[in-house]
């Protein structure tokens, strides 16, 4: 009978042939892994590298490369990490340029005319694997991400072309006439809780109203542009547009200023030009270019409430604050955009409002005289039902990463 060879001591020789495989396989999942953490420092570099940069060029008037390159390349070294050590992002890496959200392409090619908009990031690392140096391979994986952060201005889709003026506003949420300061939010949000007779404004339509009555301050018109991507200003029935059926188009201007509604001389209503265009389409228009709903319903004269089209007193919707700083170009400084109640409207001096709190008169006051109830500023979250993110003309904007 053939005897048994003993086979004490095999696994321990297979452990040992196998042991190799096993660190192998363990030095190859842990460089995945380190490739993988060092991946993500940098995409997170990235995106915050390009936010700042955005942060930056939204400020800028000139200098605009430089001027990012400069603060970019500084504030990644001392706030971001990768592979173990400071991020280095050179300048080289740091593109300033045109975002184009139609479709979606970046170029450091700005349009004629605009501003760059839009900054891309790249963020490189070069991490050691330990199975990679087992093989040679001494120099590192070379790694790269990248960002584009752009500034997108918010367009709210019905923001009417009036501008009330923000001296009223600041005097009763700051307490001061520094029209030069933001308003406290503090102060704004107990200012928006109080009754409503509080937040009543009276805004003529013209510097000095007639004796007997007083007004909070003087509207103006600002000149929209021909179409939600800005373009020539194109008068009175974009005006009109804007009022009856809101056109999409946004606040023309470039996050600070726009320009004036020119109305010299007397228009068909015997009023300036631009009182007998808003007094022409804020009930709408039944045909033509500027047909439209418009804003308000009235009922039957001398009462000027405005009245949705459901029958309920006031009605409210997005008006900007603004300084008026000279006539034409660039010479209205937009503050805010406000959700406003807009709860009269007087197209004859024996109209009557009752929302005029006493015990100011009910009426007397010029053709033209908006009655206004101070609702909100724009939140600075996003309504998607409301607000549109593009490079049309706004004075809201939004830093948003687009890649």
């Amino acid at each position: 009978m053939r005897r048994k060879r003993s086979r004490r001591g095999s696994t321990l020789v297979l452990v040992a042939l196998m042991l190799g495989v096993f660190m192998g396989v363990a030095a190859i999942a842990a460089d995945i892994g380190r490739f993988y953490v060092v991946t993500g420092e940098l995409q997170t570099g990235a995106d915050a590298a390009a936010l700042k940069g955005a942060a930056v060029l939204q400020r800028l008037t000139s200098n605009y490369a430089s001027s990012v390159d400069d603060s970019v390349t500084l504030w990644a070294r001392t706030t971001n990490r990768s592979n173990g050590d400071s991020l280095v992002i050179p300048a080289t890496d740091i593109d300033v340029g045109w975002w184009d959200p139609s479709v979606r392409t970046f170029s450091t090619a700005v349009p004629a005319g605009q501003r760059p908009n839009a900054v891309q990031v790249r963020a490189s690392g070069n991490p050691r694997g330990v199975f990679a140096q087992m093989i040679g391979r001494t120099g590192g994986l070379a790694l790269q991400r990248s960002a584009i952060a752009w500034i997108a201005n918010i367009s709210s889709s019905c923001t009417r072309p009036w501008a009330l003026p923000y001296l009223p506003l600041v005097q009763r949420v700051n307490g001061n006439s520094d029209t030069t300061k933001d308003l406290d939010m503090g102060k704004f949000t107990a200012y928006a809780n109080t009754l409503p007779s509080n937040r009543t404004m009276v805004i003529s339509s013209v510097l000095n109203p007639p004796s007997g009555v007083t007004t909070d301050g003087q509207w103006t018109a600002f000149n929209l542009p021909s179409g939600p991507n800005g373009g020539a200003n194109s008068g009175q029935t974009t005006f009109e547009k804007q009022i009856t059926s809101c056109n999409n188009i946004a606040v023309n201007s470039n996050a600070a200023n726009g320009n004036i509604q020119p109305s010299n001389g007397k228009g068909p209503c015997g009023n300036g030009t631009v009182v007998c265009w808003t007094s022409g389409a804020i009930n709408g228009i039944s045909g033509g270019p500027s047909a439209g709903p418009g804003v308000c319903t009235f009922r039957a004269s001398p009462d000027a409430t405005c009245y949705t089209s459901s029958g309920v007193a006031g009605v409210t919707t997005d008006i900007t604050y603004a300084n008026v700083t000279g006539n034409g170009s660039n010479a209205i400084d937009f503050k805010y955009v406000g959700q406003t109640t807009l709860a009269c409207y007087i197209r004859d001096p024996a109209d009557i409002c009752n929302a005029i709190p006493d015990p100011r008169p009910k009426k007397g006051y010029p053709e033209g005289t908006f009655v206004v109830i101070t609702e909100g500023l724009k939140s600075p979250i996003l309504n998607p039902s409301l607000d549109v993110l593009s490079n049309g003309p706004s004075n809201r904007q939004r830093l948003v990463l687009v890649q």
